[in-house]
């Protein structure tokens, strides 16, 4: 019965890790730009994301 438990929860504890994947996420795209004036960098990045 001991293993049959073990067994048990190792397949939720996968099951869990599978959902928690993001698999919705279709795609990601990360764009980012960075600009010097003076001695000042300024950077801007942008996420996006395809559901």
């Amino acid at each position: 019965m001991k293993n049959e438990n073990e067994l048990l929860e190792l397949f939720q504890v996968e099951e869990l890790e599978k959902r928690y994947e993001m698999g919705w996420i279709k795609s990601t795209e990360v764009t980012g730009t960075a600009t010097t004036s003076g001695g000042t960098t300024t950077a801007t990045v942008g996420v996006k994301v395809t559901l």
